[in-house]
């Protein structure tokens, strides 16, 4: 050191990463200290301001569940909360005849109403999974996600077209294009076979249905496995219950804002 130079002490703002402040030996010659410490306060806004941009994009997600005929969820409701969401779920449909559709759809709607702090997903257990389809053909702005748990593709008898307002098959194929869809069924689902209409019988006839959606979709079929899926007592149901339902949790929570209602 120069006789008579005085070293230069250096004050730095201890909030910032020591690895990124520039020491004090620093030349004169180099880009100033200010600069420096511009630079890197700068990049660490950016930073700041792409981890707020993240964690605004993923929103927490609700499970929104609507049951079969007989208000029973098979086990699936706990299945749901193990995944840490919140879930909602109706307890009790108005009834299950044609003329009560449009009161059960209102009845989601406004348990669905009711998580809009949340991008939610609906399950839908056999005739929940209906009911949704038809609610999600004319709210789309309520959900991205849903998982069909025993979609009833057949009436156990012809339906009456005038009086039914439209086939199973027509409610399932209205899910619109925005919508991630994912199904399961049993491969001996009675639901899915029919004698009265030339179509294929079992998980191939729900499979020809869902070339019909602009949904993306994709079916998981449970072998030697009926209706009925009891997810509290089978095992073999459990794995791919969860992979779907996570699944469609991290699709849901990364999901953009709801569409605009219709």
């Amino acid at each position: 050191m120069i006789c008579g130079e005085r070293k230069r002490k250096i004050v730095i703002d201890l909030t910032e990463d020591d690895d990124k402040i520039p020491s004090e030996n620093t030349s004169l010659e180099k880009i100033s200290f200010e600069s420096q410490l511009a630079e890197i306060r700068k990049r660490r806004k950016a930073d700041f301001q792409c981890e707020r941009q993240k964690a605004e994009k993923s929103k927490p997600v609700a499970f929104v569940l609507a049951p079969g005929s007989g208000n029973g969820m098979a086990g699936i409701t706990p299945i749901c909360a193990s995944l840490g969401c919140r879930v909602e779920r109706l307890k009790k449909w108005a009834g299950i005849e044609y003329k009560h559709m449009e009161t059960n759809m209102q009845m989601i709607t406004k348990l669905a109403e009711s998580c809009l702090d949340s991008n939610i997903v609906f399950v839908g257990y056999s005739y929940g999974c209906r009911v949704i389809a038809r609610l999600l053909a004319s709210r789309p702005d309520l959900a991205r996600c849903a998982l069909f748990i025993s979609y009833p593709l057949f009436d156990p008898v012809p339906p009456n077209r005038a009086h039914n307002g439209m086939f199973r098959a027509d409610e399932l194929a209205s899910v619109p294009s925005h919508v991630t869809l994912r199904l399961m069924s049993g491969a001996s689902d009675h639901f899915l076979a029919t004698h009265w209409q030339p179509l294929p019988q079992g998980p191939d006839a729900l499979r020809m249905t869902m070339k019909r959606t602009k949904a993306t979709s994709s079916l998981h079929v449970l072998p030697d496995t009926g209706h009925c899926i009891h997810f509290d007592s089978d095992s073999r149901a459990i794995r791919p219950l969860l992979s779907s339902l996570d699944e469609l949790r991290k699709v849901a929570a990364a999901s953009p804002g709801l569409l605009s209602p219709p």
